[in-house]
């Protein structure tokens, strides 16, 4: 009996066996194909039933041992391959479907974050199981603060912040709360079986918890969130337009800062209106519809305009007047403000050495922008100005608020240290409004301080207020500023600004912002004055 050839085949049939498993597998996994998968696994089963009937006849047939054998060999090589090409072919499909996994989880997933993706949110708004839902609810967030950090800390601190708020968003997730990242600083939330009381809850929670401090590589960091609210299907019918009417909730609640925003009709007409003030505002900064008045500040001790605050007046075709809180803010949050600020510059200062060619030699008082002071070429167009109009530096002052140097320090200490050394005076705005007065007199060259009229106002019935203005002056002199107190409304105010210290004053009892031509009225009658006084 052909020992050997059975002990092969009966090998062979041991790969054949051990081959069954990952086809089987094989059978499972793929797509495409499976008809001729399922063919080989039950050749498989035949080869098995083949190579026992082979044994069988060659263990009662002596006389064929080297057919036997080599017969044997074939078959025992049969089994190698069938199982090699079994096990590797499943291993290769594995392969492969990990890859394409991998591929379909990048595709609907953010790879900084890990969370789903635009991509992945949006396919959720097309799927059976929120189509199908009477009622859901979209949530976007957008980060307040967040690129200023971004551009003034570098993108890998902005990075890793991103990170450390997807993981506090992710403490939110659950099977009817699905949290994604759409872009940049954008996360939404697509929630299900909340009432609008549970809704509102989950909003107060999200700005709680994205408020809480963050640090990163030692350095403390602080940032809010807004969040737009809309319901399918009260605000609209289908995912495109609820993610619309969010997007318009968030941005009220971004513009008005109240942390989060429910959609309504009146918030996208409201929208409606400002985007067409917006653009009624770029042709009017473009076409030179815009002009200037002028609020005379006075010498205390003289009684004298000693300069003039250029303010910005816009007035529509139909006669309405739009006040500078409205679109001076519009311009800053859309682009607008740098082009805003070159026409107050240009004008203020053309007009200013008309005066100067007419003998009167007062200053120009201009405000600065934040944005302004992000501008590289601030100073050269300043110097460029005052070379083209030949004034003097020292007759312009200008007047930078505290929240505008809040924005970047840094710049806006290069910037300062320019003009101040080449004669511009720079004065601080709206000065003890804001939570950084004492270390923008310590680090920032400024040589004049305006008072703002929150405390002037009441510091003849207040005796906290009259302490602190008091006090400020006090500082602002030690430290070589001048006092420009603004708010003046009664000659009883004046007169007691005058004996606490104050060298300018400026308010409506005095001057309101009047016309060009007016201001030379008054800058002539002063002028008759004086030379009455002196032919006396």
């Amino acid at each position: 009996m052909p020992i050997t050839s059975i002990i092969l085949v009966a090998i062979g049939i041991l790969f054949l066996l051990y081959s069954l498993k990952p086809t089987a597998n094989i059978c499972r996994y793929v797509q495409s194909h499976k008809r001729g998968w399922y063919c080989l696994f039950v050749l498989i089963l035949f080869f098995i039933i083949g190579y026992g009937l082979f044994i069988h006849f060659i263990s009662n047939e002596a006389k064929l041992d080297i057919l036997a054998i080599v017969v044997a060999n074939i078959f025992f090589a049969g089994s190698i391959f069938v199982c090699l090409v079994a096990h590797l072919s499943l291993k290769s499909i594995l392969h492969l479907n990990k890859i394409v996994d991998e591929k379909a989880y990048q595709a609907t997933h953010d790879s900084l974050t890990d969370l789903p993706n635009r991509h992945f949110f949006q396919e959720c708004l097309r799927s059976e199981n929120i189509v199908g839902l009477d009622s859901y609810t979209i949530m976007l967030m957008d980060l307040d603060k967040f690129k200023m950090i971004n551009d003034l800390s570098g993108h890998h601190v902005g990075d890793k912040l991103l990170i450390d708020v997807a993981n506090r968003l992710s403490t939110l997730a659950h099977h009817e709360v699905t949290i994604s990242r759409l872009g940049g600083d954008e996360f939404s939330l697509l929630v299900t079986n909340k009432t609008d009381d549970e809704i509102v809850q989950l909003a107060q929670q999200i700005v709680e918890l994205i408020k809480q401090p963050y640090i990163i590589d030692t350095k403390r960091f602080n940032i809010g969130i807004s969040v737009g609210i809309a319901h399918y299907p009260r605000h609209a019918t289908n995912g495109g337009g609820l993610l619309k009417c969010a997007d318009i909730a968030m941005y009220h609640a971004k513009g008005q800062r109240l942390g989060y925003s429910l959609y309504s009709e009146q918030l996208a007409l409201d929208l409606e209106q400002m985007h067409s003030r917006i653009f009624e505002l770029e042709h009017a900064i473009l076409s030179r519809e815009l002009f200037l008045s002028y609020q005379p500040i006075f010498n205390s001790k003289t009684g004298k305009i000693c300069s003039v605050e250029a303010l910005s007046r816009w007035t529509l075709s139909d006669g309405t007047k739009v006040s500078p809180t409205e679109f001076i803010p519009l311009a800053q949050s859309n682009k607008l403000i740098q082009s805003l600020t070159s026409f107050v510059l240009q004008s203020s200062l053309t007009q200013l050495a008309t005066w100067h060619q007419q003998g009167f030699m007062i200053n120009m008082n201009v405000n600065l922008s934040a944005t302004d002071f992000q501008d590289k070429y601030l100073v050269n167009r300043i110097f460029n100005l005052l070379k083209q109009h030949k004034i003097a530096p020292r007759y312009l002052t200008m007047e930078i608020t505290e929240n505008a140097l809040l924005e970047d320090v840094e710049q806006a200490k290069v910037n300062i240290k320019e003009l101040r050394n080449a004669g511009v005076h720079i004065a601080i705005d709206d000065f003890g409004t804001g939570f950084s007065s004492l270390n923008y007199l310590r680090i920032l060259d400024i040589n004049q301080v305006k008072l703002d009229h929150s405390f002037t106002k009441d510091l003849l019935t207040q005796d906290k207020d009259l302490a602190i203005t008091n006090a400020s002056i006090k500082l602002a002199h030690q430290i070589g500023c001048i006092v420009t107190a603004e708010g003046v409304d009664s000659e009883e105010l004046r007169d007691k600004l005058v004996e606490l210290g104050s060298e300018q004053l400026q308010g409506f009892w005095l001057s309101k912002p009047v016309t060009p031509t007016e201001v030379s009225v008054l800058l002539e009658a002063e002028a008759t004055k004086q030379h009455s006084n002196i032919t006396r």
